[in-house]
């Protein structure tokens, strides 16, 4: 029995033994197949590929193939250019498809212009649009090039639904004579219905019946083209409106207005036409049939029936081919000449800005110093380029080669760096021995964690180098010049390459700059001590002996099972982590001096927290003599044999006051050695000049002496910074808004600034030419078309003319000015028109009718559903449910949104957007501005009613939001912070104001700007929240809707053209794809 069972074993074994080589040689075979293939097809020529395209009718109708030859819609005359996509017409290809494939189905015709035609992504895993000729060059390209051996462009072609073509055909029946009630007797709420069942509604907890009874307003897209025009049996002719308005005099009501009052014969007298009985039958059908069953890809579906595209145009920015980045300062700078030329004056559009905000703005604005580069040196100002030279003596750079190519080797490191980053290790090294420390706060990604391992690195070369020279003076063996040598001699034993220049010669910067002696300490968040690590493994060469480079990792979250033996010996707890650190022992007599650190010690890096490092100190401690804070007399009590010579904490602005979290690590830092101390962060002083105030208060307790070699250094003592604190503070809460008092106390803070700040940013120049290059940036301009519109353009213009008594009032103001200015001071030409900038500011109401073209109703409808649309109404708005939901956005938000191409691009590209993932595999976020809090919070709204599963995850920032509310809803967008409530915001929506300046919001790759901006350099701005230092997906893309009916719009993106105020280079929409393949990408 045993025997057979094993021989059971046996035959199994062998069985899956000679499976598993079936399966290896299939797999070689199918391998070697592929190599084949892909040797040989790139040969193929693309008129010789076949198309196929699977044709689908509706749910239990199978699937139709047909494949056709692609040569069939190769444009004449270009035979010579068959190998190039845009030699192939879509017209044609339409054209042709739709023909044969009516030939092979039975049942209604199909008809393309109505459905939805995509191709397969080659992974088979998406599907993209097709819907004109560029989109399916796109789709050419990227099949062509993606394609296998069956030689085939594989495409879909999905049929319109019956409810959608009776939804159209109804909107497009012959307008004739009939009334509004007959219409709306057989009509009324059929698209709300669809709505509650399609999850809007349920977002908001919405009765939609209710809705619609008590809200005229809120009327379907089949209601509005249906009848809510009164037109004669001549299509062509309108009849006047009635003399009757509920509207306000001065407003005219839109005659395409359903509130528009017209005269009608009552129930009893009014005979019903035929097309009046068709319309109500109709949608008495319709509603029966759908109510309750529109499912969301039906409703897409819908959707997408209801707006077009009419063009798109694509720009690219940054990148290797990358020539010159933007100089958003020279636009900033015309256009602010443009509005200070006696003509363009706009009125002040701050006075919704609290005094809070505006001292926090003008806070941060000193970031922006030109001084905070540090290039010129307060003590030469007759050279601009003396610490330039001096750190090209230093580093050995030739100093005429500022190329942005150009890198720096540094001995110690396996990575070269940036000339910048160069320049940044040459100021610390002279600033700290000036004042004892400072700040290094460049902008993020610009690499400030490389930067502090470099300084480490040459610092230790300084004290290896004075090492050797010491040592060849003592043993005078000519190796290095005698310290009595005044001559400009050289030294002897020349440079060493990768290492700073030799302090033996009076030449050198380095005879000036005596060697900090003892370890180097880095605190920085717990979250942070993997990546700090990693980054010193990735950046740091410990191969080079004499160097002897070495980190204490005082962390145990850095370690887990699978760390190697070799890594191990770096945790704070090993054998030689507890002794080579400790310093040699002050053994004079009494005990009453410091200890001394050993000469390989500054070569050492302890890497910790403000959590552990205090309890890592304890294993040093002994009994002796120490010092009460620092000075004063001796007195019995714990020493610790440690010395430090350089110390930083990183994100110093996490904690504000002297004495808190990893401040406090610098202030009680072993006083022995007196060592410079760093602060690290992009935002120093987001809030509060007291964001120095920690690092400043350790630089003073440990540099007692600095009195004697900064003769300014009394002006920035604690005292002096805490003073000014509390000024700026009490300007900020001031109930007056005026800035002259937070201009003085900022001009008194500047100082501290230019002594202990180093600052660069995206924006600043290296020798004329960027930092850095950056990824590339795809932009886009989609400018949309409504199908069915609600109003013509001259609809619009006469709404829009009402108001031209506000425009007429600011023109006599800006006269009046000019006629009253001295002539000294006043310009050459008296204004006889509003300047651009100036209109379109105070043509803000067609700017929104170009983004939500229902609002016109709302704003000439009866005094009980009637709204002014002010940005001061939206934001009154804003907060609780019960403001959000009682306003008439929220009452007619289906027809509001339903009726704006915008909105449904939106709707569409949010779709898109489920289940991409960006470069760290997480899901895709997105950004969403607008110069108006109308819009802004119309689409919260949007978002939260047709996105139900996306409520929670919608961020709004406006006006008159708290800056905590702010800085809330904007870390649990970046997910830098975990906020109390623990969001998770996916779609960040806000104002340019508020998120086009000064945020890094880099966790999203993708924005989209709701309309065009008469400020150009605001659209820059907003770009750069995606695209800039720090972006880690090797894409970021910015959309730009275009209301191509739009006046206004129009004729701000003709004045761009004009003045040549573009995001980028123009390039072809292949442009996209071939970004995104190359990155290894799928686009949205």
């Amino acid at each position: 029995m045993l025997r057979r069972i094993k021989e059971g074993f046996g035959a199994n074994s062998a069985k899956k033994k000679e499976e598993q080589r079936q399966k290896d040689r299939d797999r070689y075979y199918k391998s070697h197949e592929s190599q084949v293939f892909e040797n040989n097809v790139r040969y193929t020529e693309l008129g010789k590929m076949t198309v196929g395209i699977a044709v689908y009718q509706g749910p239990g109708v199978a699937p139709l193939s047909y494949e056709i030859a692609f040569a069939r819609f190769l444009v004449p005359g270009k035979e010579n250019a068959a190998s190039v996509a845009t030699s192939y017409s879509y017209e044609l290809f339409k054209s042709v498809i739709q023909e044969k494939i009516n030939e092979i189905i039975t049942g209604r015709p199909l008809e393309m212009e109505y459905g939805t035609f995509e191709y397969i992504k080659r992974d088979g895993m998406d599907q993209r649009p097709v819907y004109d000729q560029v989109s399916f060059e796109v789709a050419i390209n990227h099949l062509f090039h993606k394609r296998d051996e069956s030689e085939i462009l594989p495409f879909t072609f999905k049929a319109e639904t019956e409810q959608a073509e009776r939804t159209r055909l109804q909107i497009n029946i012959p307008k004739a004579e009939f009334d509004i009630a007959d219409a709306g007797s057989g009509l009324q709420g059929v698209g709300d219905a669809v709505e509650a069942q399609s999850g809007s509604p349920k977002g908001l907890g919405l009765d939609l019946d209710r809705h619609l009874s008590d809200n005229p307003l809120s009327l379907t897209s089949l209601q509005l083209d249906s009848f809510a025009t009164r037109v004669t049996s001549d299509p062509n002719q309108r009849r006047p409106l009635s003399s009757q308005s509920t509207a306000a005099p001065s407003v005219p009501t839109s005659p395409r207005s359903p509130r528009s009052p017209v005269k009608t014969k009552s129930n009893e007298d009014r005979p019903k036409s035929k097309l009046s009985e068709t319309l109500s039958e109709v949608g008495s059908k319709i509603k029966k049939k759908v109510t309750g069953k529109e499912t969301p890809a039906e409703r897409r579906e819908r959707f997408k029936s209801l707006w077009g595209e009419d063009e798109r145009t694509v720009f690219k920015k940054g990148g290797e081919d990358e020539v010159e980045d933007d100089n958003i300062s020279a636009i900033a700078a015309i256009e602010k000449d443009d509005d200070e030329d006696g003509v363009e004056v706009e009125e002040d559009d701050d006075d919704d800005i609290s005094q809070e905000d505006r001292a926090i703005t003008k806070l941060q604005g000193l970031l922006s110093l030109p001084e905070l580069a540090q290039l010129q040196d307060p003590g030469h100002p007759e050279d601009p380029l003396f610490r330039w030279n001096e750190c090209c003596g230093l580093f050995g750079i030739d100093p005429e080669k500022t190329g942005i190519e150009e890198l720096v080797t540094i001995a110690g490191l396996k990575t070269q760096i940036y000339q910048y980053q160069a320049f940044g290790i040459y100021w610390q090294m002279i600033t700290s021995r000036q004042v004892g420390g400072g700040f290094v706060t460049d902008d993020m990604g610009l690499g400030k964690t490389l930067s502090f391992i470099a300084y480490m690195v040459v610092e230790r070369q300084l004290s290896c180098l004075w090492q050797q020279v010491d040592r060849s003076r003592q043993l005078k063996n000519g190796q290095h010049l005698p310290e009595d040598e005044k001559s400009a001699a050289p030294c002897p034993s020349g440079a060493k390459a990768g290492w700073i220049s030799c302090p033996c010669s009076h030449l050198n910067l380095t005879s000036r700059l005596r060697p900090k002696s003892g370890l180097r300490l880095a605190c920085v968040p717990s979250a942070l001590v993997r990546s700090w690590w990693e980054q010193w493994k990735t950046h740091v060469d410990i191969g080079v002996a004499e160097l002897a480079l070495n980190i204490i990792v005082d962390h145990k979250g850095a370690f887990d099972n699978n760390t190697s033996s070799e890594d191990l010996l770096s945790k704070s707890d090993s054998g030689r982590s507890r002794t080579r650190p400790t310093a040699e022992r002050y053994k004079g007599r009494g005990g009453q001096g410091d200890d001394t650190a050993k000469p390989y010690q500054d070569g050492w890096l302890v890497l910790t927290t403000k959590e552990n490092f205090p309890n890592w100190v304890k294993n040093f401690q002994y009994d002796g003599m120490v010092k009460a804070d620092g000075a004063g007399s001796w007195k019995k009590g714990k020493r610790v044999n440690l010395v430090f010579g350089i110390a930083m904490i990183d994100e110093c602005h996490e904690d504000l006051s002297r004495n808190t979290g990893r401040n406090k690590i610098l202030s009680d830092l072993p006083p022995a050695n007196s060592p410079f101390v760093w602060g690290y962060s992009g935002t120093p002083i987001s809030q509060s000049p007291r964001g120095l105030e920690g690092v400043l208060w350790a630089i003073e307790r440990h540099t007692q002496s600095h009195g004697a070699k900064h003769p300014n250094y009394p002006r920035f003592s604690w005292t002096t910074l805490n003073k000014i604190s509390i000024d700026f503070n009490n300007q900020k809460d001031s109930k007056t808004t005026s800035t002259d008092g937070i201009d003085k106390v900022l001009e008194e803070f500047k100082p501290f600034l230019r002594t202990f700040v180093l600052r660069r940013d995206q924006n600043t120049k290296w020798f004329g030419h960027p930092l850095i290059k950056l990824k590339p940036h795809i932009h886009q301009d989609i400018i949309l078309k409504q199908r069915n519109p609600l109003f013509t353009p001259q609809e619009i213009e006469a709404f829009e003319a009402s108001y031209q008594a506000e425009k007429d009032e600011l023109l006599a103001k800006l006269q009046e000015k000019f006629d009253n200015e001295p002539e000294a001071r006043r310009s050459n030409t008296r204004p006889t028109e509003l300047a651009f900038n100036t209109w379109c500011a105070k043509s803000w109401r067609s700017s929104l009718l170009a983004t939500f073209p229902f609002l016109l109703n709302v704003a000439t409808a009866g005094p009980d559903t009637q709204m002014s649309l002010t940005d001061q109404e939206a934001l009154f708005l804003r907060g609780s449910d019960t403001k959000e939901k009682d306003n008439g956005y929220f009452r007619n938000l289906a027809s509001i949104t339903e009726h704006s191409p915008k909105a449904l691009w939106l709707y569409e590209f949010v779709h898109n957007l489920e289940g991409k993932k960006d470069v760290n595999g997480e899901e895709e976020k997105l950004l969403i501005i607008t110069q108006f809090p109308q819009v802004a919070f119309i689409l919260k709204l949007f978002i939260r009613a047709y996105f139900p599963d996306k409520k929670d995850r919608v961020g709004l920032v406006t006006g008159r939001m708290t800056l905590k509310e702010k800085s809330e809803t904007i870390n649990a967008f970046t997910g830098k912070e975990k906020t109390a409530s623990k969001r998770d915001v996916q779609i960040l929506i806000g104002t340019t104001r508020l998120l086009g300046v000064g945020l890094q919001l880099t966790r999203a790759s993708n924005i989209v700007l709701m309309e065009p901006d008469h400020h150009f350099v605001r659209e820059l701005q907003g770009y750069a929240r995606v695209h800039r230092i720090g972006q880690r997906n090797p894409v970021s893309y910015s959309w730009r809707l275009v209301d191509g009916a739009s006046a206004v719009e129009g004729r701000v993106l003709r004045r761009q053209a004009d003045r040549r105020e573009f995001p980028g280079r123009r390039v072809g929409v292949q442009e996209v794809g071939r970004e995104e393949e190359d990155a290894g990408l799928e686009g949205i």
